[in-house]
């Protein structure tokens, strides 16, 4: 249900998410969008290894995925790391550029949130790609079990998902956005 809200297309206080209005203000009608046009999938991921989704892009404004998952307690005392399992998200566009998830600076919380490195400390990752930033052709999605102790659920919300066959190829999902040339 955070991914849902956190994917939905409502309008922003901010530019990023940040310490005092996390992803910005709650978009009712883009949540219920994802569940009405199937905007979202559900995988499990096993210890150490990436689900990797391609995905064409063609003619949009933006690109944004969000992951989600419900992660364990982790009761390790021997630990700092309150994930019990930590998943990444990253896009990889045509030519090869690697886009980050939004994170914040627990230490520096007036900083804003930046996109230039894996997000260590949270069990929902968003991964945005401006308009100016956006390639045509093919992207590739992957999510990353960096450090999980056990295999893993997790969900991945985007509208380009709403223009996707679910085509697999063994861990791999191949679709086309928008489809038919239609965003």
């Amino acid at each position: 249900a955070i991914g849902l809200k956190s994917g939905g297309s409502g309008e922003k206080i901010i530019d990023g998410p940040d310490f005092f209005n996390g992803y910005g203000l709650l978009d009712a009608k883009g949540a219920v969008d994802r569940i009405k046009f199937k905007q979202y999938f559900e995988f499990e991921i096993g210890l150490n290894n990436t689900q990797e989704l391609s995905i064409e892009i063609n003619n949009v404004d933006s690109i944004k995925f969000t992951l989600a998952w419900d992660d364990k307690f982790n009761d390790d005392m021997n630990t700092e790391k309150e994930l019990f399992n930590d998943l990444d998200l990253k896009l990889v566009s045509p030519s090869g550029i690697i886009y980050y998830p939004w994170t914040l600076d627990s230490q520096n919380p007036e900083n804003l949130a930046i996109r230039t490195k894996e997000d260590r400390l949270n069990n929902l990752e968003q991964v945005y790609v401006a308009k100016n930033q956006v390639e045509a052709g093919i992207w590739k999605v992957l999510v990353e079990c960096f450090d999980c102790k056990t295999s893993q659920k997790f969900s991945l919300v985007s509208e380009a998902f709403s223009k996707v066959s679910n085509n697999f190829i063994g861990d791999s999902l191949v679709g086309y956005f928008p489809f038919n040339g239609n965003a």
